[in-house]
């Protein structure tokens, strides 16, 4: 039975009905998907709070992710090189300003089932000679 489990595993894993930790995806690969899926609930909001405001994720709440952006991000990493890692984790990014890259991801999260909120992760990454000087990231969201 022991020679027989790798073998059913690697099967089962083919056919997306078990994912072995051995076929998971490399560690260290960025993917926003993973870091919203990692954030704390949104909190209720005051019913008086009108629908669409827009809401900010505390810094203490994006820490994990914000420390995952950087460490796949470093400074002095060249700006292309930049641009193609955040776009390979699933943000859309344009570089209108030769200084800065603007990289935006979305998501929705849905908080109680009676509530959608469209989740924004802001990404601006400040150039120097065409290499990364520094990392912002902001998160935020609106109920709707």
């Amino acid at each position: 039975m022991m020679k027989l489990f790798p073998v059913l595993t690697a099967a089962l894993a083919v056919a997306g009905i078990f994912s072995a930790p051995a076929m998971a995806e490399a560690p260290g690969k960025l993917r926003f998907s993973n870091l919203e899926f990692g954030m704390p609930m949104d909190p209720l909001l005051w019913s008086s709070t009108p629908m669409r405001a827009e809401q900010h994720t505390p810094a203490t709440d994006i820490k994990y992710a914000v420390s995952q952006l950087h460490a796949a991000i470093p400074v002095g990493l060249s700006a292309s090189e930049a641009r193609e890692r955040l776009q390979a984790a699933g943000s859309r990014c344009d570089m209108t300003d030769p200084s800065a890259i603007s990289c935006h991801y979305k998501d929705v999260q849905t908080p109680d089932s009676e509530y959608v909120d469209d989740v924004v992760w802001k990404v601006t990454v400040p150039l120097v000679n065409g290499r990364v000087a520094d990392l912002k990231v902001a998160r935020d969201w609106y109920r709707r």
